[in-house]
């Protein structure tokens, strides 16, 4: 049965999920130029999630993902990658993906929490900082 807004809404809302331990960003196993890292998200809720993140220095791309592992990805973030909503809308280099029934996680948005982009001077290193 796939994800409804609601169990969504909890997952998101749940303030247990955590990450223990370290993150290791590690050479693409496809040896594409990218530098990846993956782990495991636990809860108080049980949920199955785990966290993806994807850096690919000659491309200039960004991407942290969400994975449930029952449905694939539920949100996510994305610098330097244009993004085509299924309404024929451009968002920008800049956009987050949140899941919605309709759309899955092919929708996206401009956020206004997000202040720096890969092109600035400070960008990579202000982003995995939380800047």
């Amino acid at each position: 049965m796939p994800l409804t807004n609601t169990e969504f809404a909890s997952i998101v809302e749940d303030g247990s999920k955590r990450i223990e331990g370290h993150i290791a960003w590690c050479e693409d196993e496809d040896h594409s130029p990218a530098l990846e890292f993956r782990a495991e998200v636990l809860s108080g809720a049980g949920w199955p999630l785990f966290v993806r993140g994807s850096y690919n220095r000659l491309a200039g791309t960004l991407t942290y993902a969400l994975i449930l592992k029952t449905e694939g990805r539920i949100y996510a973030f994305d610098l330097g990658k244009d993004h085509h909503n299924p309404q024929c809308m451009q968002v920008g280099d800049k956009h987050k993906h949140r899941w919605c029934e309709q759309f899955r996680d092919k929708e996206a948005y401009v956020p206004d929490d997000i202040r720096t982009d890969l092109g600035s001077r400070s960008g990579l290193g202000a982003v995995l900082r939380g800047g």
